[in-house]
């Protein structure tokens, strides 16, 4: 999944088109509330975001989020230096919060901003996350 920069567009759809991946489906507002009312589809994307979140080094449970063992390995990877992985968290924290799974989006974008600010002295992609957030 480092290496392949193509699948998270389609992971996560969200209402921009990819600068990156332009055949990945972009998803209004409105369908995209819609789509998340739907439980088949909320599952899929709960499913997607525990396995984004283990390779970032995190454990979703119920209503938490939790460093997993793997965790001192991962991090080192996205949370110490500006990647793609930011551009990654900032499309999966948009698409959550579109399909409805706020609670979700902010569970991960806490865990993520709390890696970066203890992994670098520049955490300016906290703003970026926010704003995620607001759709």
């Amino acid at each position: 999944m480092e290496y392949t920069h193509d699948f998270i567009q389609w992971l996560f759809p969200i209402d921009a088109p990819s600068g990156v991946n332009p055949n990945a489906p972009v998803v209004t507002a409105q369908a995209a509330k819609e789509l998340g009312a739907i439980q088949e589809v909320a599952g899929n994307l709960r499913r997607a975001c525990v396995r984004m979140a283990a390779f970032y080094g995190f454990a979703i449970k119920e209503a938490s989020i939790e460093r997993a063992n793997n965790y001192a390995l991962r991090v080192h990877f996205w949370a110490a230096r500006p990647t793609h992985n930011d551009l990654r968290i900032t499309r999966i924290l948009r698409s959550l919060t579109l399909f409805g799974l706020s609670a979700q989006a902010h569970l991960f974008h806490d865990a993520a901003i709390a890696a970066v600010r203890e992994n670098r002295t520049d955490a300016a992609v906290e703003r970026y996350w926010t704003a995620a957030l607001s759709a």
